[in-house]
């Protein structure tokens, strides 16, 4: 176990709008327009804690037509990290803020607002 990378995981998992976006994209895959409109983030934004969240592994991202789909691919995530999104999933899902974020997943519409 590389102890360093799993405090740098640790510690990016602990801010507010990071926490969002893992809670967000364990329920589907989302565009960085989607996830902005969710949230109220500026695109860069929302943009730079895609990146830093990609670099640590943490995140996955794919091409599809004018979009890049970020998602959290579990298969190939290392286990400390499942392991603290399901932390995360388990103790914080139910606040306020994450139960409007997840109904705003619901209705979000890429079509809609990604120009």
């Amino acid at each position: 176990m590389e102890v360093k990378r799993e405090l740098r995981i640790f510690e990016i998992l602990t801010d507010l709008q990071r926490i969002r976006i893992v809670l967000l994209l364990k329920q589907r895959k989302l565009c960085v327009c989607e996830l902005q409109s969710i949230l109220g983030l500026s695109a860069p934004t929302v943009s730079k804690h895609l990146t830093i969240m990609k670099d640590l592994g943490i995140l996955s991202s794919e091409k599809s037509g004018k979009w890049v789909n970020y998602f959290i691919d579990f298969e190939n995530l290392h286990s400390f990290t499942r392991k603290l999104i399901g932390f995360i999933e388990d103790n914080f899902s139910d606040a306020d803020i994450f139960r409007k974020d997840s109904e705003k997943v619901e209705k979000v519409d890429r079509n809609l607002i990604c120009m």
